[in-house]
């Protein structure tokens, strides 16, 4: 698997990927285009699945051959705009895009709807020209499985504060705010603001680094008698705080938090094996790769 997501990651990284399935003679060809944010193991699952999916179809269908072409934007604005533009000089009938920003990205939307080409958004971008909002991600889902373990595995105890600090992925992404967002207001909703309290919140962006960097931060200003769990939206922003609490006290300090996200990346199921971090969410980027093509 390791070696798979290798070859996919340079495919991506190099001009992008097509989907290059023998052209059956007598089809209609028709190339559509997937512009992904970044080339992640999220994402790139993501086009793996998608390519698979357009080969299936293409195997089962007598009228069309479907040429599948993927793009990272790599967490750039404009060069998922550029890339766009670029899918729509390729000749592709039909975009999903999975915005690096839901608002910076409208320009690529207005790209799409200049060429008459069928622009499918896939991070909750809530936009005018957008044909088709595709979410995969069901966020609402995502915040119950949370509150569902915190119900069985921490408030059970009656004594027992959980003092929060939330870490988002980006502010414009408006649409996964409610994984983190959520899980703090139902818990409030049932065991009361005394019980449940949030003390920081803060963006990293989906990036290990920026975590990092909030983790430390968080590390010096309040000590685990003030802030004791860490509700991270993505699996990248986990997995930089606990390289931060690992440098700061080391795995027992890992171990003393209460460290929830969502994603099931290799990373993150490592340390919950590890006992360094203890819940997440697993989305499925097959399913989502396959249901968008």
């Amino acid at each position: 698997m390791k070696r798979i997501l290798a070859m996919v990651l340079t495919l991506v990284m190099v001009l992008g990927m097509t989907c290059m399935g023998a052209m059956a003679e007598g089809k209609e060809v028709v190339h559509i285009g997937l512009a992904l944010n970044e080339s992640d193991e999220s994402m790139n699952m993501w086009a793996k699945y998608f390519l698979e999916a357009i080969d299936r179809y293409n195997e089962t269908s007598d009228q069309y051959e479907f040429v599948g072409h993927v793009t990272s934007a790599e967490k750039d604005v404009q060069k998922q705009i550029d890339d766009v533009n670029a899918l729509i000089e390729l000749g592709c009938k039909s975009i999903i895009m999975h915005s690096v920003d839901t608002e910076g990205c409208k320009a690529a939307v207005d790209a799409c709807n200049a060429a008459g080409v069928y622009m499918i958004e896939a991070r909750g971008m809530e936009y005018e020209g957008v044909d088709l909002m595709f979410n995969p991600n069901d966020e609402y889902a995502i915040a119950d499985c949370a509150v569902t373990w915190f119900d069985e595995n921490v408030m059970n105890d009656e004594n027992f504060v959980l003092k929060i600090g939330a870490i988002y992925g980006m502010a414009s992404m408006t649409q996964q705010l409610i994984r983190v967002d959520a899980v703090i207001d139902t818990l409030k909703e049932k065991y009361g603001d005394d019980r449940v309290i949030l003390v920081d919140q803060a963006f990293c962006d989906w990036d290990v680094q920026k975590g990092m960097e909030i983790m430390e931060n968080w590390l010096q200003k309040y000590p685990i008698e003030e802030m004791n769990c860490i509700l991270n939206a993505s699996s990248d922003g986990m997995s930089g705080c606990v390289q931060a609490i690992k440098g700061f006290g080391g795995d027992e300090l890992c171990k003393e938090y209460i460290l929830q996200t969502t994603d099931a990346h290799a990373t993150i199921l490592y340390y919950i094996t590890e006992g360094l971090v203890d819940m997440t969410v697993g989305l499925s980027p097959v399913a989502a790769g396959a249901i968008g093509a």
